[in-house]
């Protein structure tokens, strides 16, 4: 029996590439997983297609509100979080002309932000003591 035995996970960027191929490792070794990403058609496929240590959930990594619902969600229905995956994230090419401040705003939202957030709504990351 493993140190995770009976504990959930949570997958950002979770529908697909690394993220869907980290959900599959989790479940295979039977941690329950709540993907969370953007793409909800291929999250919902991925999670189906994983069984019942996997749920899928809609999850906007820069929404703080969406962090503590799915949080909660996966402590919920799969059991007491032990992993956090923060996988999502994005990259943007350009220039200053091509729109770059917005672009790096998103970039770091997306990169920084997302987890951090993650880790200050729930007792995730070792330190932390905000509460969820």
């Amino acid at each position: 029996m493993h140190a995770l035995h009976e504990k959930s996970a949570v997958v950002t960027g979770g529908a697909r590439g690394i993220g869907a191929a980290v959900a599959r490792a989790l479940v295979d070794a039977g941690i329950a997983v709540l993907i969370g990403d953007i793409l909800d058609e291929e999250g919902k496929q991925l999670a189906e297609e994983l069984g019942d240590l996997a749920a899928y959930r809609h999850l906007d990594v820069t929404d703080e509100k969406d962090w503590r619902a799915a949080l909660n969600e996966a402590e919920e229905t799969l059991g007491p979080l032990g992993v956090l995956i923060n996988n999502a994230g994005v990259i943007e090419f350009g220039g200053v002309a091509d729109g770059w401040p917005a672009s790096f705003r998103h970039i770091m939202d997306v990169n920084v932000y997302g987890p951090w957030l993650a880790c200050t709504s729930q007792r995730l990351c070792y330190g932390t003591t905000a509460a969820a």
